[in-house]
């Protein structure tokens, strides 16, 4: 799920921010944005019931997104309601 986009630098805090989900981030660089993500889900429904946690700590924009050998592929907001 995609939960933040950054500019070149974030405060420390940034990261402790996101709890228990802190050590599955990664960072893709999209259009010249650092995009952040967490989670790597096998199916929607796993995924979604992440959703609902990672919005608890604070990242309500969080939503799902779709990965295609490693591209974002889809730009629609999976789950944003």
């Amino acid at each position: 799920m995609q939960v933040a986009v950054a500019g070149r630098t974030v405060q420390p805090n940034f990261f402790e921010s996101f709890g228990d989900y802190k050590d599955g981030l990664f960072e893709k660089q999209i259009e010249g944005r650092r995009v952040f993500f967490v989670g790597k889900y096998k199916t929607e429904q796993e995924a979604i019931k992440h959703l609902s946690k990672i919005r608890r700590t604070g990242h309500s924009d969080a939503f799902l997104v779709h990965f295609d050998k490693g591209k974002k592929s889809n730009l629609n907001k999976i789950g944003s309601n």
